[in-house]
């Protein structure tokens, strides 16, 4: 089967692969859009970021946060999830237990009495807006990079207007987010060995079942 593409998507968001083998390429575009939302966050040298969620977009936020400078500390509900962190660099991690107790202890681990500069949320559910706002440091800023299950939740108008908070939601990368991507998982800068399970096209249905029931973090189908 063939796919027409534009000669603009050839010119602006196709890599060559080679010197790279097929599954860390396929990292390419959530990579890229890992990097647009540390850049839409204004991630610098030094600045304290927590990521909320660990999974497979999770580890590659951590990672392209650290890429820029960052300090990245990693939580998650789950541990095996936060042994994965341990292993991918992350400066600290925390096993989620509460809003309340979770932001204690981070802010404990982290030296930083206030809050962190900086969080991402990679996991959307309810309780990660408030752990956000609970874990932020005044003048802070949250990558909104997840959706949630209700509509009605959503950031507190005199949270962010007396504390100063900066909401920005990251979505989609750029043709420049993409190439950096590319180049930064070719140079093995980013890590992405055995984030991926791989399944052959007939065990296509076991691979969404795996993904699902939160058994493997990605899925890698070959034909």
């Amino acid at each position: 089967e063939y796919l027409k593409i534009s000669e603009a998507h050839l010119k602006n968001t196709v890599c060559k692969v080679e010197n790279i083998d097929d599954i860390a390429a396929s990292f390419t575009e959530p990579l890229s859009c890992c990097i647009r939302a540390v850049k839409r966050g204004n991630v610098q040298k030094g600045d304290s970021v927590l990521i909320i969620g660990l999974g497979s977009i999770g580890i590659l936020m951590g990672q392209a946060a650290k890429a820029y400078g960052a300090k990245v500390i990693g939580c998650d509900i789950l541990q095996d999830r936060i042994s994965l962190a341990k292993k991918y660099g992350f400066d600290e991690t925390i096993l989620y237990q509460s809003n309340d107790t979770t932001s204690e202890l981070l802010k404990k681990k982290m030296k930083t009495p206030t809050g962190v500069d900086k969080v991402i949320l990679t996991a959307g559910n309810d309780s990660s807006v408030d752990f956000a706002l609970k874990s932020i440091r005044d003048g802070g800023e949250i990558v909104v990079f997840a959706s949630i299950k209700s509509n009605d939740k959503g950031f507190a108008n005199n949270d962010i207007y007396y504390r100063e908070l900066s909401i920005i939601a990251s979505y989609s990368p750029s043709p420049e987010d993409i190439k950096e991507s590319f180049d930064l998982l070719k140079s093995g800068k980013i890590k992405v060995e055995n984030l991926s399970e791989v399944y052959p096209l007939e065990s296509l249905n076991q691979a969404l079942s795996d993904f699902t029931s939160n058994k493997i973090l990605k899925a890698y189908i070959t034909i």
